[in-house]
């Protein structure tokens, strides 16, 4: 699932009809392969109008470890 979730939001363009059978085939419904694929672009988008806004990370989460990792690739992916 995770590969089909990075596979979203790191090249979109790339998923295919292959690989939703994947995910059936390990033994995901067809209905949490949608709430999969719903939550991964809900997501996608709020972080892209974030990014699009200029909107700054809170204080209290550049004390996660894991947010700050997670910010700090986007700003990797843009050069920054």
């Amino acid at each position: 699932m995770l590969a089909h979730v990075e596979l979203l939001a790191l090249n979109p363009n790339r998923a295919t009809k292959d690989d939703v059978e994947t995910l059936r085939q390990a033994g995901f419904s067809d209905e949490q392969i949608f709430e999969i694929v719903m939550v991964t672009a809900y997501y996608a988008l709020r972080c892209r109008m974030a990014n699009g806004l200029g909107v700054e990370v809170d204080e209290r989460l550049k004390r996660d470890p894991v947010l700050v990792e997670a910010f700090a690739y986007g700003e990797k992916e843009r050069g920054t």
